[in-house]
């Protein structure tokens, strides 16, 4: 379990790295590459509890309605149309 206090919570678009959209991309397609619909609610828990996985840097997300999160929304929805 990652230091609680070392925990990145990412607000802004800006905080959103490429290990955060390629854990994206990876939880898309262990879990919701066969789903006509992605819950965004359920697919975030899953990117969170990958995210308090990374030793190195662990963060999660505080809120759902964030710019981070919607650019990881917009990095999914291109992801799974190309």
């Amino acid at each position: 379990m990652p230091d609680l206090n070392a925990i990145f919570y990412p607000s802004t678009a800006a905080d959103v790295t490429p290990a955060m959209l390629t854990a994206a991309e990876e939880v898309y397609d262990g879990w919701f590459s066969d789903d006509e619909r992605i819950d965004w609610e359920d697919f975030i828990d899953r990117l969170c509890k990958w995210g308090l996985l990374d030793e190195a840097a662990p963060w999660e997300f505080e809120e759902y309605d964030n710019p981070a999160i919607e650019k990881i929304k917009r990095h999914i929805r291109a992801y799974r149309n190309a």
